[in-house]
């Protein structure tokens, strides 16, 4: 709590300086800065719009570029998913207990895997 009230009385101090010195300014510089005010409000309005439509092509092209690259790499993920499956059969089956009579003719399972595969 007490930072914060020391923040606020620090605020106030800030404010009434610069209160202070905003009336002590010379009055050709005082009015020269109200001319540059206005002049700066006026064309913030007519830049908005185009900030506006700025913001919103960059967040168009960046939604695109993530579905593009999303969508391209989908297929290598799938393969890659299927690859490392595979591999944890093959690890499952050659840390497996059981008789082992089963794994001798391994040679001769993967043949008859791929004629299957291609016939």
């Amino acid at each position: 709590m007490k930072k914060d009230q020391n923040d606020e009385v620090l605020l106030k101090q800030v404010k009434a300086t610069l209160d202070v010195a905003a009336r002590d300014l010379d009055p050709v510089l005082a009015t020269r800065l109200q001319g540059i005010r206005r002049e700066a409000i006026s064309q913030a309005g007519s830049r908005q719009f185009f900030r506006a439509w700025q913001w919103g092509g960059a967040v168009a092209a960046t939604v695109l570029v993530v579905m593009l690259s999303l969508n391209s790499s989908n297929d290598s993920i799938e393969n890659r998913l299927i690859e490392n499956v595979a591999g944890l059969d093959d690890l499952q089956m050659l840390s497996a207990v059981e008789d082992l009579e089963v794994y001798k003719d391994l040679e001769f399972y993967s043949w008859l895997d791929e004629i299957q595969k291609t016939g």
